[in-house]
């Protein structure tokens, strides 16, 4: 484990560390930060670190990525096929986000109003059959198409641009949060969706059989 509450100040910081399992880093000067090597590695977590551009991770077994308000990052590259949480909330200025996984069972984008279309589907599309929570607030997305059986949760407030979203095989769906989508009518849904139990937030916006 190896945690950083102090300053480390380097244009490009390298770690390679076989046998860590988390890192926790806060208060990074460094512009970029690479990690190669780390085997071990199943959790990595960066909060508030105001200079950090890019990220570049390997580590096959890692499970839970967290880059939240980090106020200059602009690009995640990470390789691990079996990554299930991602979160990069808060992060406004993120507009590269390279993941290989189709594992992911949480993904948080809230705020990262710079994350496009196709970034957005590069991430969820291979991952649609696990993923349970899916968070887009505040994305300039235009449109969403899922085949999610396990989703539960999906978050598209304040995705203003946004006038098409389509649900298929939504047979586990509880809550749609459409709030501030003013350019969306309609979500359509297949027969799997148990629509009298998905609780719908947004005003003007409803579940449309196909």
């Amino acid at each position: 484990k190896y945690a950083n509450n102090g300053g480390v100040r380097n244009e490009e910081l390298q770690l390679a560390a076989r046998r860590m399992q988390t890192l926790s880093l806060r208060n990074v000067n460094s512009t970029r930060l690479q990690l190669t090597e780390c085997f071990s590695l199943v959790e990595i977590s960066m909060h508030g670190v105001g200079q950090l551009h890019s990220v570049t991770l390997n580590a096959p077994l890692l499970l839970r990525a967290y880059f939240t308000q980090c106020k200059m990052l602009l690009s995640v590259h990470l390789d691990s096929t079996v990554l299930e949480e991602l979160s990069c909330s808060g992060s406004r200025t993120l507009n590269v986000v390279e993941v290989v996984s189709t594992k992911l069972q949480v993904v948080n984008l809230y705020g990262c109003a710079r994350i496009s279309d196709s970034v957005m589907k590069g991430i969820v599309e291979p991952a649609q059959a696990s993923l349970t929570k899916l968070d887009l607030d505040a994305l300039e997305i235009s449109a969403l198409s899922l085949r999610s059986p396990n989703l539960e949760h999906l978050t598209l407030k304040g995705c203003s641009s946004l006038d098409r979203v389509s649900l298929t095989g939504a047979s586990s769906l509880r809550d749609l949060d459409c709030r501030g989508c003013s350019q969306l009518r309609w979500v359509t849904v297949d027969r799997d969706c148990p629509q009298s139990s998905v609780r719908l937030q947004g005003k003007g916006v409803a579940l449309r059989i196909n």
